[in-house]
C-alpha cells in the first residue's frame, strides 16, 4: 500500500485494511497474475496535452512461452492521476482480432478489479496491446513514469488459471521483450507467490482508496 502526504500534514487517519479468507479445501487449479502494459521507466508525458497516448505491446515472444492456453477471469487496469482512458486489445494467434477491454472513464479514486462473467481463453501465441490516454493540460512540466502518485503508470493485470501454464509479465522495452526476468514487477509477484505457497485460498480486499495496484494473491479454480 502506498500513501502520499507531500505536505506532511499531521493527524491523518486511514481506515484501509485487508480481509483474508482461507480454506482447507483445494480447488483444481491455482491462479496467476500476468502484468501487461508499458514499463513506467520507458515513457514520460509532456505538459499541456489533452489526450496523450502510450502503447504497451505484449508480443508472441513472450506468449509463446505459455503452455497450451490460459483462462482469464478478471483484470485490473491501473494508472495514476492523469490517466483518463485505458484499453487492452487482444489478437488471436491466427492474426484475427479478439475482444477489447476498455475503461473510458478511468478515475484514480475509484479503481476496481473487473470480474468476467465467462473466463476468456487466451491461446499460446496471442498478442495484446494496452493503450493509455492521459490529460496533462494542468501540468507545466513533463510527468515521468513511475510508482509515485504524481508520476504515471500504464498497466493491466490479468488474473488467470491455471498458473502453471502462464507467465508473469509481458512487456516490450526498446526492442527487447520482457517476459520472466528479474525486473522489479516480476520480483514483487515472485515474493507474493513465495508468501502464499502454503495457503490454499487468499483474496485481498481493499477498504478505501487504492493508491497503487493491488491484486488477488491466490485464487484457486
Amino acid at each position: 500500500m502506498h500513501y502520499t502526504n507531500e505536505k506532511k500534514v499531521e493527524g491523518i487517519i486511514d481506515s484501509s485494511g485487508v480481509r483474508i479468507n482461507y480454506t482447507s479445501k483445494l480447488r483444481q487449479f491455482d491462479s496467476g497474475v500476468m502484468v501487461t502494459g508499458k514499463l513506467h521507466q520507458d515513457f514520460e508525458i509532456p505538459p499541456g496535452e489533452e489526450a496523450y497516448s502510450v502503447d504497451g505491446p505484449c508480443r508472441t515472444s513472450c506468449t509463446n512461452k505459455i503452455i497450451d492456453s490460459i483462462k482469464v477471469f478478471a483484470y485490473f487496469p491501473h494508472g495514476h492521476l492523469l490517466l483518463r482512458k485505458i484499453s487492452t486489445n487482444f489478437i488471436k494467434p491466427d492474426g484475427t482480432a479478439d475482444v477489447k477491454w476498455a475503461e473510458n472513464n478511468y478515475s484514480f479514486s475509484h479503481q476496481m478489479i473487473y470480474a468476467l462473467d465467462n473466463p476468456m481463453e487466451l491461446s499460446k501465441g496471442f498478442e495484446a496491446t494496452t493503450t493509455c490516454i492521459y490529460n496533462s493540460e494542468g501540468k507545466s512540466e513533463k510527468t515521468l513514469g513511475g510508482e509515485e502518485t504524481n508520476q504515471e503508470m500504464c498497466i493491466n493485470l490479468l488474473f488467470y488459471y491455471p498458473r502453471e501454464n502462464g507467465i508473469k509479465i509481458c512487456f516490450l522495452t526498446g526492442a527487447e521483450d520482457i517476459c520472466d526476468n528479474n525486473s522489479k514487477i516480476e520480483r514483487v509477484i515472485s515474493i507474493v507467490d513465495e508468501l502464499c505457497g502454503s495457503v490454499i485460498f487468499i483474496r485481498l480486499f481493499v477498504l478505501g482508496m487504492l493508491y497503487n495496484f493491488f491484486f488477488i494473491l491466490k485464487h484457486n479454480f
